[in-house]
């Protein structure tokens, strides 16, 4: 990583912003799972929380890449940030005054925040490719990614006790300063200002426009195929890391929620040491052939993970340590792989999409992508009173290696991309 990125103001700004709101965020959703696991007890409502929150992505996510690219991106992210802050600050006040939260105050709040997310993820991904040379873009996501993965690891410990100790009021309370702390920061970011556009914006554009985002994907074959690899891992994935994993640890083998927290925080630190070793495996291999190897082998992990949870090798470990050294070795190689590819996948993207139209592409990605992760997080949450979880851990697996298959087939078979029309570009 090139450390010499935070001398850049900007690239320093967007850093200590994205960190601490990352940290806040993730301290929430964690300390909320456990909030919503211990107050139901049901892996199905469980579930329901966690896969609601994605049906406004899916909604709302072709408006959020279309008016990234129609609206000033810079105003966008930071307004948005300052209204998540007063949002969570809201419900914050709310819990304390009932001294609890409703099952469907918590959809309704999860909601409100994807909505919001919705419009915020497309606008704050032009960032990085706008303050950055291309030449730096592996090193700059390594660094942001890096980060991050550390507030990964950070945060389930941090979010164990505030939520053991405080509860969830001082854990909503702290997300909604970090939010306005981000939005503060990212006021002194300096991006290139954008062409006017006056053009009215109608429904009829937004399809439009957002069918502009399809037909490039279409057209570009090596997003195309990071998009059917993150529609079939993301599917698995998302259901594994939020519903099975703490189910198991928590509901199956009674960790607590204190335990659980520390125990993430250390397999979380297979993600820091990921995208440093991402950016050092991209000068001895292209970003499509990291990818097909990080996951081959994620796949083989969460099949070896399934084999290790099996009944046949349950004489193996008796104890909750037991079982949580033996999955916190997959999970940890596992992590550190994610890490990796995560990097190269957002490299790349920024590599082969133009600024102009990357709002408007980001938004189909992410909308198609998030589309398969209520399905899986639903279906993982009804099935787990029915089945034990080691069938999950297995079908994650598969799931990982049928994407890199389909990846491997259009990546090795790839033509160069055909050009974008000028109407595209408009």
């Amino acid at each position: 990583m090139n450390l010499s990125l935070l001398k850049q103001k900007s690239f320093r700004l967007l850093v200590l912003g994205s960190f601490v709101s990352q940290m806040g965020t993730l301290i929430q959703q964690f300390a909320l799972s456990l909030y919503v696991l211990k107050t139901t007890g049901s892996g199905a409502l469980f579930a329901t929380v966690i896969a609601a929150g994605m049906i406004p992505r899916l909604v709302f996510g072709p408006f959020g890449g279309v008016l990234a690219d129609k609206l000033d991106r810079k105003t966008t992210f930071v307004s948005l940030d300052f209204v998540s802050g007063l949002v969570t600050l809201m419900f914050s006040v709310l819990y304390i005054t009932n001294g609890r939260l409703a099952f469907h105050e918590i959809l309704i709040y999860v909601m409100i925040l994807q909505v919001i997310n919705a419009f915020f993820e497309p606008a704050i991904s032009t960032v990085i490719p706008s303050i950055v040379e291309k030449t730096e873009l592996m090193s700059a996501n390594a660094f942001i990614s890096t980060l991050r993965q550390i507030a990964m690891v950070i945060s389930p410990m941090v979010a164990g006790v505030l939520f053991g100790t405080y509860g969830l009021f001082t854990v909503m309370l702290i997300n909604g300063i970090s939010f306005m702390l981000s939005g503060a920061s990212e006021m002194f970011i300096e991006m290139p200002s954008m062409e006017k556009n006056d053009t009215p914006l109608t429904a009829k554009l937004v399809m439009r426009d957002f069918k502009i985002g399809i037909d490039f994907i279409k057209g570009t074959k090596v997003v195309l195929a990071i998009l059917l690899l993150g529609v079939f891992v993301n599917f698995a994935f998302s259901g594994m890391f939020s519903i099975i994993l703490p189910y198991t640890l928590i509901q199956k083998y009674g960790v607590s929620e204190s335990r659980f927290g520390i125990y993430m925080s250390i397999v979380f630190i297979g993600m820091v040491i990921g995208p440093a070793l991402g950016a050092l495996w991209s000068r001895r291999a292209s970003t499509e052939r990291i990818i097909i190897v990080g996951m081959s082998l994620v796949g083989a992990m969460m099949v070896g993970l399934s084999v290790y949870m099996s009944p046949i090798f349950s004489g193996i470990y008796h104890s909750q340590m037991g079982v949580m050294l033996g999955t916190g070795g997959f999970i940890f190689v596992t992590c550190l792989l994610i890490a990796v590819i995560n990097v190269c996948i957002s490299t790349l993207f920024q590599q082969i999409v133009p600024l102009e139209v990357m709002g408007r592409v980001g938004g189909v990605f992410s909308t198609l992508i998030m589309a398969s992760s209520p399905v899986g997080q639903m279906l993982f949450g009804a099935l787990l009173d029915r089945i034990d979880p080691y069938v999950g851990f297995a079908f994650a697996g598969i799931c990982a290696l049928i994407g890199v298959t389909v990846f491997k087939r259009l990546t090795s078979t790839k033509t160069k991309d055909r050009a974008i029309a000028d109407p595209v570009l408009k």
